[in-house]
């Protein structure tokens, strides 16, 4: 793929937002709900989120049509920061979601100056400075959003204009505390590694290494020694087919998965010998062209809030109608020229051994990849400190499949509604519960020298879970020692598989995923029939369990979930 295919399909996403600019295009109004900030905000999001993917285009070289987006964000910027505009963007506050956009406006203002500042009158850029130092006063959240804060100040020190050295020191310090090693970042003190590593901390060290490495290489090695660390771990979660393993929150941002490597190559920035430009592009054109746009677009081909398809039950509270677009993180490799060596050649596959069993992904989670390429993710089970919506579902199953999306819990009062794929879910009482965070987790490696994820937790107060999840060469096992002081049942479940819930039966599906007690403990095979759309590939979905009896005392399972 060369530069001008790669900037159709970035514009097949921008295009269609042109009607919904407002008269003083410094707001986008796009059909969507609310979200846990003000209202007057999601317009201001939505119009600085397009940036991600205009900023490194414009720093390429290039012009859109007419010069149309060239002039709606400059006209936008001076509106959205001049108190006298009625599309004032208004004054800030602590934990300011503005602040979140403010990023995306000093990504394009250090990367194309020319366009989004140069064209300023001095008073213009006074007015738009001093908007933008608005963060200097104050508080971000303690986790990736200093981040943001400190590209801001980066930006407004590049183009001369009043900044706190002070804060950008304090935030670069405090976000190095983050780091926990191998390459990975807390999000935050309470927070865990997910995806946030490769679209804020590894994506802005990245930036830092690229705009100022040269005057602070101290730093620039430390990072680039744990990009490198970082990569190697990170590319393990992507399949053949290009699609990274859904797991965590912010799924609405879809393929900024691949904005990682997209920065690397627009950088420059060299991983080792595995890391080629042709990996690097291959990792990151599979990933985008592994998105259908008539399905995760609406009929105005405006990017939805969902993942495969429109879904705002997956979504956390801070997402809004133009969230989706810091998906265009995955366009920065626009920045490099026309003529650059990039464009010309092929995108390579992986440079990866065709099978990994159970190889480690940082301190206390497994990655498997099978024959076809597709890749399992057994993580630690733990959950952020902070209360993201449906943080069991995203964080704490046995399993995560580039094959088959997750689930999500509409309630706990039927397993229909609890949607419990790849859990072992307890109904108690009329309630189902599931692992909700873990007392402990670690890697272990077994007798016959095989490792698994093991885990303490307990999914209500009476019962108490040891659990032991083993990757196989084409499923896994798991064993879970139960303590009840209840009798209850229990349903040991699979993957969540394509299917109309009206018809589809277990026979169905097994040539997809079966699941069988392979224990001492017997076991009933059953088909869970999940609501509608409370998966995030698939509207419709089924599920295969084991369905188990639980007596009061000391039960000892076994299930094998085998996927064909």
């Amino acid at each position: 793929m060369d530069r001008k295919a790669l900037s159709q399909i970035l514009f097949d996403y921008l295009n269609p937002l042109l009607p919904n600019y407002g008269d003083s295009e410094a707001l986008l109004y796009l059909a969507g709900g609310g979200a846990q900030y003000e209202d007057e905000v999601i317009p201001m999001e939505a119009w600085a989120r397009p940036l991600w993917g205009l900023a490194p285009y414009w720093a390429g070289g290039s012009q859109s049509a007419g010069g149309t987006f060239e002039r709606i964000y400059c006209d936008g910027l001076i509106a959205g920061t001049d108190p006298q505009s009625g599309a004032y963007w208004g004054d800030c506050r602590d934990h300011d979601q503005k602040f979140v956009e403010m990023a995306a406006i000093a990504y394009a203002l250090l990367l194309a100056p020319n366009v989004l500042w140069e064209p300023l009158s001095d008073g213009q850029r006074e007015r738009a400075a001093a908007w933008l130092g608005k963060i200097n006063d104050h508080s971000c959240p303690a986790g990736n959003w200093l981040w943001f804060q400190a590209l801001v100040n980066l930006a407004l020190r590049e183009l001369g204009m009043s900044y706190s050295q002070q804060i950008l020191d304090e935030d670069l310090r405090a976000l190095d505390d983050f780091y926990d090693g191998d390459g990975w970042y807390k999000d935050g003190p309470t927070g865990l590694p997910d995806y946030y590593n490769a679209m804020t901390f590894q994506f802005f060290s990245i930036l830092y290494i690229w705009k100022f490495g040269s005057h602070d290489a101290v730093r620039a090695a430390a990072y680039l020694n744990r990009l490198k660390l970082f990569a190697a771990d990170y590319v393990k979660l992507f399949s053949a087919r290009g699609e990274a393993v859904p797991y965590g929150r912010s799924m609405v941002y879809r393929f900024a998965q691949s904005g990682f490597w997209s920065i690397v190559a627009a950088a420059g920035v060299c991983l080792g010998r595995n890391f080629d430009i042709g990996t690097l592009k291959g990792l990151i054109v599979r990933n985008i062209k592994a998105w259908d746009p008539s399905s995760i677009c609406d009929n105005g081909h405006v990017l939805s809030l969902g993942y495969k398809y429109p879904n705002q039950h997956m979504c956390e509270g801070y997402n809004a109608a133009g969230s989706p677009y810091w998906c265009l993180m995955a366009f920065a490799c626009l920045a490099l020229p026309e003529d650059d060596r990039f464009w010309s050649v092929s995108e390579t596959e992986l440079a990866l051994p065709p099978r990994a069993a159970d190889d480690a992904l940082g301190k206390t989670a497994l990655v498997a990849r099978d024959d076809a390429g597709e890749v399992v993710l057994y993580p630690s089970g733990c959950v952020p400190g902070h209360p993201f919506a449906q943080s069991d579902n995203k964080y704490s199953k046995f399993a995560y499949s580039t094959r088959f999306g997750f689930s999500v819990a509409r309630s706990q009062r039927s397993l229909g509604e609890a949607a419990p794929d790849s859990m072992l879910a307890f109904v108690v009482g009329g309630r189902v519960f599931v692992r909700d965070g873990v007392d402990k987790s670690e890697v272990v490696t077994l007798d016959d020298g095989r490792r698994a994820v093991r885990t303490s937790w307990s999914p209500c107060p009476g019962i108490d879970v040891v659990t032991e999840v083993i990757s196989l060469a084409n499923g896994q096992l798991r064993n879970h020692v139960v303590k009840s002081a209840v009798e209850c049942v229990a349903f040991d479940a699979g993957f969540a598989v394509p299917g109309d819930y009206h018809w589809v039966t277990l026979e169905d599906i097994d040539a997809a995923c079966r699941v069988d007690a392979v224990g001492q403990t017997e076991g009933e095979r059953v088909l869970l029939r999940p609501e509608a759309n409370t998966n995030i590939d698939c509207g419709k979905t089924v599920i295969p369990a084991v369905k188990y009896v639980i007596g009061a005392g000391v039960s000892k399972l076994a299930t094998c979930v085998v996927v064909v």
